[in-house]
């Protein structure tokens, strides 16, 4: 950084874009919307299993605004279920046989975990559906809740422990992002305070931030070492 004037005025003008990257009026805006979601369906699509799974699930990437942050609402499983308890996810689950679609499993799942009614949720598109290790499938689906107020929430308590939000700009920062490696790929990890964002849903996460981020403004690289093929000799 400068402390010259001159390097003061620049290094303002550099803050004052960088900020603009994540502003409301930049990222929700109709052009940045459409551009986010033509990125999204052109992903190529995460799959880790080469079976078609029976079972299709769908879950909500829920953009809010909190203290003029654009931020994104996470979920914390209930410590009773008996499957994935205490993890970090979006809120979502399985497709039910009266849904119309799995945009429709999303609101409906949303509205029963959390209580936000449909009509006050922006549906803005979907991805493409992530076939993991074991089923169900997982459809990514984009929506803004509308006038978003954590205090009104009706939070299911057999099925959600907590909820939190975490601003957009501070999910972008790399000295918040490490990453955790598996045999054959790695996924992100984001620190949000008290909680890690990790597995499937830091990958949706990732995608997401990637395709809705415009001007750099997400820089993170996906770690990934390669394993050795063959054990090291020792030296002699």
């Amino acid at each position: 950084m400068l402390n010259t004037p001159s390097g003061n005025i620049l290094n303002n003008i550099v803050s004052s874009r960088s900020m603009s990257v994540y502003s409301a009026k930049n990222l929700l805006s109709a052009e940045n919307r459409r551009r986010c979601i033509t990125m999204l369906k052109s992903v190529s699509q995460i799959r880790m299993s080469a079976e078609e799974p029976a079972e299709r699930s769908a879950v909500l990437i829920p953009l809010c605004m909190v203290e003029d942050d654009v931020s994104l609402l996470y979920t914390v499983r209930s410590l009773k279920l008996t499957k994935h308890r205490g993890q970090v996810c979006f809120p979502g689950g399985k497709e039910d046989k009266s849904d119309t679609s799995l945009e429709e499993t999303a609101l409906r799942e949303t509205e029963e975990e959390l209580g936000i009614p449909r009509r006050n949720i922006d549906i803005w598109g979907s991805g493409k559906s992530i076939i993991g290790r074991f089923p169900p499938s997982v459809l990514p689906v984009v929506g803004y809740i509308k006038d978003f107020d954590k205090l009104t929430l009706n939070i299911n308590e057999k099925e959600v422990e907590k909820v939190f939000t975490v601003p957009l700009k501070y999910l972008c920062d790399c000295d918040n992002i490490g990453h955790t490696q598996f045999r054959y790929y790695s996924t992100p990890v984001y620190m949000a305070g008290e909680e890690r964002i990790w597995g499937l849903t830091a990958l949706i996460t990732h995608v997401f931030l990637n395709c809705l981020i415009p001007e750099n403004g997400y820089k993170y690289k996906l770690k990934f070492v390669r394993p050795l093929q063959k054990p090291l000799k020792a030296s002699l």
